[in-house]
């Protein structure tokens, strides 16, 4: 289970993945490198596989995004409280249209308790409230031809509270966006091609250091 003094330092992670079954083990990673199993997750009907996870810096709920392994992809997101009780899934918006197709990584706004998908599927970062409400979908202010989201987290930037999205495949940058999804602007100020590095992941500390997960390394940029 979850405790108090240690929620804010939780690390998840999906594993353990018997595919035959359709079981999947969530664990979870204190400060003190302790790993214990937190929930099971019988996924074999519908048959999803689960593909990030995020602790929620709010309440220390579990965000897990997950999708099938077949076309046409279909893909939902399942809050779970801190002892692993399922709350409820997010899959569809007002119109019964289903929100996601290929939920690659996912975050929260730990302002107003939003829920941010960068969903390879529909090439977009998808954004709902709390409750799985649609607000927007951000599909790239570019003018490159291809947008491949990948990872996004919340930070504060020039003490505003921001989305940093990281896009990468053919060319690779930085944006920041506000939360209603308006674009502010890039950090990197040239894009990096693919010859050179893949995005995979990112993450910002509290000095706002910029921590980039490539293929086989991760990078920081100050």
């Amino acid at each position: 289970m979850f405790k108090a003094e240690v929620r804010n330092s939780v690390k998840s992670t999906a594993s353990d993945r018997l595919e035959s079954k359709g079981i999947y083990t969530i664990h979870k990673m204190t400060s003190d490198g302790s790993i214990t199993t937190l929930l099971t997750l019988d996924l074999h009907v519908p048959k999803l596989s689960p593909r990030c996870i995020h602790s929620s810096h709010i309440n220390g709920d579990l965000l897990i995004g997950s999708s099938n392994n077949s076309y046409p992809r279909a893909g939902r997101v399942m809050r779970c409280d801190g002892t692993g009780r399922k709350i409820s899934n997010i899959e569809l918006n007002e119109e019964e249209e289903r929100l996601y197709k290929y939920p690659k990584y996912i975050t929260e706004n730990k302002m107003n308790g939003d829920i941010v998908v960068s969903d390879e599927g529909n090439r977009a970062l998808v954004v709902v409230d709390r409750s799985g409400r649609h607000r927007f979908d951000y599909k790239c202010h570019s003018t490159y031809r291809s947008f491949y989201p990948r990872g996004v987290c919340d930070a504060y930037w020039w003490s505003i509270e921001v989305l940093m999205m990281m896009t990468g495949w053919n060319f690779g940058v930085i944006s920041l966006l506000d939360h209603d999804g308006q674009f502010l602007t890039r950090i990197l100020p040239e894009p990096i091609h693919r010859g050179q590095f893949v995005f995979r992941s990112l993450c910002v500390d509290d000095k706002n250091n910029i921590y980039v997960g490539f293929d086989d390394k991760i990078k920081v940029f100050r």
